[in-house]
């Protein structure tokens, strides 16, 4: 007996948005396990479960699917590790800042590799990492500074490069540590 048509159970089409998120999440994945180079939209879409054509329906290019998850990736960062209390001291801030760094880097590998440890062979996703870490050393400084009273510097440093300069030092560190972690 041939099954008919009014048989068969009733698929539910995505709406766009729920598609929308179906891809980036694919896209977070092979990114971050492969890295942009070595990852195609066909990739993509095959891991979403969808056609290449849908894809491009939500994104022109590799490049704004790229740009768009490594801003995303980057927020979530950004707000799990500047989320501290108002009242806290600075201490506080640094002890929670690391704690909430480290949680993100074991919960998130894919969003860690696609910020930071996979170099960018493109110049526009380059520019866009440039915009990501100057966003976080900007936030961090806010956070140290809200905290810090003044921190001693060489004269001709002003308060803002100085706690632009703290901030990109725990940046830094934190990343290095990350990625020495992540090997071991």
């Amino acid at each position: 007996m041939t099954p008919r048509a009014e048989d068969a159970p009733a698929r539910r089409r995505l709406t766009a948005a729920a598609r929308r998120e179906r891809i980036l999440a694919a896209a977070s994945e092979l990114f971050g396990r492969d890295g942009y180079g070595r990852v195609s939209m066909a990739q993509i879409a095959a891991a979403a479960g969808i056609t290449n054509p849908v894809v491009y329906d939500h994104f022109a290019s590799k490049r704004d699917l790229y740009a768009e998850l490594l801003g995303r990736q980057s927020q979530r960062l950004l707000e799990a590790t500047t989320a501290v209390p108002r009242n806290g001291t600075l201490e506080d801030a640094i002890r929670g800042g690391i704690a909430a760094f480290f949680a993100f880097v074991e919960e998130h590998p894919a969003a860690w590799r696609m910020l930071f440890r996979d170099a960018p062979t493109d110049l526009e996703i380059d520019e866009a990492h440039r915009r990501v870490q100057a966003d976080a050393t900007e936030r961090l400084a806010e956070v140290f500074g809200a905290r810090a009273g003044r921190i001693i510097v060489p004269a001709g440093v002003s308060e803002t490069q100085a706690q632009a300069m703290v901030a990109e030092l725990a940046k830094s560190a934190l990343n290095g540590l990350a990625g020495w972690w992540w090997s071991h």
